[in-house]
């Protein structure tokens, strides 16, 4: 797994960038929804990563390290 994309990367993708501009050899680009715990708040994002699961991890790892409990949905 790589890493979630930043802003910059964010906008590279709604301006044309291909997946191999930001994405490691042999992973893929997974759009993810995040459902918050606790909240009617979402959040949308893509993550390089070589599964699905393996994104929806990732996020739950990067959320649960800033303290906030969430959950995951990539495809």
């Amino acid at each position: 797994m790589k890493r979630v994309l930043d802003v910059a990367e964010m906008k590279q993708i709604h301006g044309g960038a291909t997946v191999s501009n930001l994405c490691a050899s042999g992973e893929k680009l997974y759009t993810c929804t995040t459902f918050y715990v606790g909240s009617d708040v979402t959040s949308k994002g893509v993550v390089c990563a070589y599964s699905a699961s393996g994104a929806e991890l990732l996020i739950t790892i990067q959320r649960e390290s800033e303290g906030t409990e969430a959950l995951a949905s990539c495809h």
